[in-house]
């Protein structure tokens, strides 16, 4: 049955970038937004003015409203060390669906704390990690279901400075999402350069190099180095080909071994293919946010939950694997309390 989100009431909490992108996403639905809060009563007075929400609540005392009105749906859209405390407010007041922004949090043991008092209140939590509607993971995923390039082997990530916490965590949700197996081996890398981050000073993320192993031997590589000026590229891996993807320009390149040389072995790499290349279009961030967000409102966000704290799991991981030199870890043995300074 289709969901009527008109009937649902909605609050936006945090009114930085990524808002404008939530307050798209509500008006698209046609949810009704009745009210905004920020810790900068500044921030709040701009944002309503530049979307010129007339009727609008610019929230002082965020506990105190969410008490008094009948809230449905609250998008948290702080920084990172906020999530936890919002997500938790608004599920103790009995709110039904909460919106996070990636990453979750900035430790695992907050990350646990935000499901349990939602499962205690019957509140129902996502994680806006939307790559998994993005036009790449359903190239890709069609691809491994299909197994026309045989078995999947490896995700590698070549891109700009984007951010190890900020950007790299879609990709490993991304990785996480197509191969549904279990993380054994993490190896990270990270320069020591301390990076402009626009969401303050107090915020440090991380640029350098993440490797991850499952336990179907899948592997996925992420090379987002402080040095990378430009572009995201990805190249996927499988038995008997390969899809390029340069995700800034919307263009591909796919490679495949022409069905008589499919038994040749691997050190053959060089048989005879079949290629083309190809433009795709992205959906933009707005739709892919709407889409999440309207899995949430329909039920459908349980296994991305998931997913979501297993990224969070290996953040943590692959920096204890850089304080031990880039010795490999897994996903045990972590330190579930320590607290990460991501935005």
């Amino acid at each position: 049955m289709k969901k009527n989100y008109k009937k649902l009431n909605a609050i936006i909490i945090g009114v930085g970038k990524m808002a404008e992108v939530h307050f798209q996403s509500i008006k698209k639905l046609k949810i009704n937004l009745l009210g905004i809060y920020d810790i900068s009563k500044k921030n709040r007075e701009k944002f309503k003015k530049k979307f010129k929400l007339k009727k609008i609540i610019l929230i002082q005392n965020l506990n105190n409203f969410i008490k008094k009105n009948k809230i449905d749906l609250s998008i948290v859209s702080t920084t990172s060390d906020t999530h936890s405390k919002y997500a938790i407010q608004c599920a103790e007041n009995k709110v039904k669906y909460i919106f996070v922004e990636k990453p979750m949090a900035t430790s695992i043991h907050d990350c646990q704390k935000m499901i349990s008092a939602c499962k205690k209140n019957g509140s129902k939590l996502s994680i806006n990690h939307n790559k998994i509607f993005s036009k790449e993971y359903k190239i890709i995923d069609k691809l491994i279901k299909s197994k026309k390039l045989g078995q999947f082997i490896s995700m590698n990530v070549s891109a700009g400075n984007i951010g190890l916490a900020m950007n790299a965590t879609h990709y490993i949700h991304f990785f996480l999402s197509i191969t549904k197996s279990q993380i054994k081996k993490i190896n990270g890398f990270f320069e020591d350069k301390k990076l402009f981050n626009p969401r303050g000073k107090i915020f440090l993320d991380k640029s350098g190099q993440i490797m991850l192993e499952n336990s179907k031997k899948q592997y996925f590589n992420l090379n987002a180095y402080n040095q990378n000026g430009h572009g995201i590229n990805t190249i996927y891996n499988f038995q008997y080909g390969n899809i390029f993807l340069n995700e800034i320009d919307n263009f591909g390149y796919l490679s495949k071994r022409k069905n008589k040389y499919l038994k040749f072995p691997s050190y053959k790499y060089g048989m005879p293919s079949s290629s083309f290349s190809f433009k795709y279009k992205r959906p933009s961030l707005k739709n892919m946010t709407t889409e999440t967000l309207k899995n949430l409102i329909n039920g459908k966000s349980s296994s991305s939950l998931k997913t979501a704290v297993k990224v969070v799991k290996i953040l943590n991981a692959s920096f204890k694997s850089n304080e031990l030199k880039g010795l490999t870890c897994n996903l045990s043995n972590l330190n579930k309390k320590k607290k990460f300074p991501w935005a």
